[in-house]
């Protein structure tokens, strides 16, 4: 059976409720199950088990700066310096609008650029407690 890439232009990004506009590129929408080594010294090799706490990757986010759109831009910053955590929602472009969401703070806000291009920011999230995927 073939199958349908999903593309990730028409992805959208809400904070609260707020969107996110001019995001650019994004990667870390992961979930893991970390380990917990319970090798011993009789042991000739490492043994594991599930640490059974399920924990959200990071998410980073690339936007291009634009001074004009600075309300969401200057709320993130905000928010970064004062902790706020806030909902962060995903939706996707797929046909079923698969959406993540969860609560959230930002962990890092980046400015960029280059000679020929636009002033970009790179932001990071990492997400607090329970993560919904429908």
């Amino acid at each position: 059976m073939a199958t349908t890439p999903v593309p990730a232009k028409g992805t959208a990004w809400t904070w609260g409720t707020t969107a996110i506009d001019q995001v650019t590129s994004f990667n870390g929408i992961g979930l893991e199950n970390p380990t917990v080594d319970v090798s011993d010294l009789a042991d000739t090799w490492r043994a594991y088990i599930s640490s059974g706490l399920v924990d959200a990757k990071p998410i980073t986010m690339e936007i291009h700066w634009d001074a004009n759109n600075a309300s969401i831009h200057d709320t993130l910053q905000d928010d970064l310096i004062s902790g706020t955590t806030r909902a962060l929602q995903v939706t996707f472009a797929d046909a079923g609008t698969t959406v993540y969401s969860a609560a959230a703070f930002l962990t890092d806000f980046e400015r960029g650029g280059e000679l020929a291009g636009d002033l970009t920011g790179t932001l990071t999230f990492k997400t607090s407690d329970t993560v919904t995927i429908t």
